[in-house]
């Protein structure tokens, strides 16, 4: 069978080395990236994603949190945390809604990156924010929100979910999709599904098996062979991709696998 949809790379081959060469040096031109994430009790993985961006050479970023988690910085939060509503149990409140259109109109691309906790409030208003125009970028519990009903997020153009394979499964699932994504599928199954998937949907997807890598758009599917068992994969997958596809805002496919290669995995 002809696989002519799917391309393999290396970490140490990418395919697309065209595009580290023009990567952009000076931060005006280096894109602005809007980091949302937090709650009362955590907020590691948005600081996280802002390190992260930040070794990425993104041009701006801002980092979004509840209100609530003032107490954990301090008296003197740095400047670019802003703060926006929040719940009595210290996630995004609806009242968060107007602050955050204003701060994603801002940005080039909003990476959704985590520690949002289980509020339904906050649930809410995420589905409201998938309608707000621009790229948008998913990982860890801001995808659970969706996994009842997907069809919002995976209809969304300039939309990237960074995905489990336990994720996907439920995703597919729910949505009604007819092959069924499990934990020891062959790579070659895999990719078939993902090729079929995302001629389906909209949406770019990124998963992980078997220490690869796949992302896949508009049924064309890459994969990435790790040399080594992935650590924390989603985080900095989510955040490189958001960075490097926001400088290559034509081409998600290429950008997002090189971020691939590019993530210090």
């Amino acid at each position: 069978m002809s696989y002519e949809y799917w391309q393999k790379q290396s970490i140490d081959s990418p395919l697309f080395e065209n595009l580290i060469w023009s990567k952009p040096q000076q931060k005006s031109r280096a894109g602005k990236l809007l980091i949302i994430g937090g709650n009362l009790h955590s907020i590691s993985l948005p600081g996280e994603a802002y390190e992260i961006a930040q070794k990425q050479l993104v041009g701006d970023c801002k980092v979004v949190m509840p209100d609530a988690t003032k107490k954990l910085l301090g008296s003197k939060p740095p400047l670019s945390i802003e703060f926006s509503s929040s719940t009595p149990s210290g996630s995004f409140s609806s009242k968060a809604y107007d602050d955050l259109v204003s701060f994603i109109s801002w940005s080039n691309a909003t990476l959704f990156a985590g520690d949002f906790s289980h509020s339904s409030e906050t649930a809410i208003l995420f589905e409201k924010l998938v309608s707000v125009p621009g790229m948008q970028i998913y990982t860890l519990d801001s995808v659970d929100n969706f996994i009842i009903n997907p069809m919002s997020i995976l209809n969304r153009e300039d939309t990237l979910l960074v995905l489990n394979m336990a994720e996907l499964q439920k995703y597919a699932l729910n949505a009604g999709f007819q092959k069924a994504f499990i934990s020891n599928m062959e790579i070659l199954q895999l990719v078939e599904h993902l090729n079929e998937f995302t001629k389906t949907y909209s949406c770019h997807i990124v998963v992980e098996h078997n220490s690869q890598i796949l992302v896949a758009s508009g049924g064309q599917v890459i994969s990435t062979k790790l040399t080594k068992e992935p650590n924390e994969w989603q985080i900095k997958i989510a955040t490189t991709a958001a960075v490097w596809w926001l400088q290559n805002p034509t081409k998600p496919l290429q950008a997002i696998a090189t971020a691939i290669t590019q993530s210090g995995l």
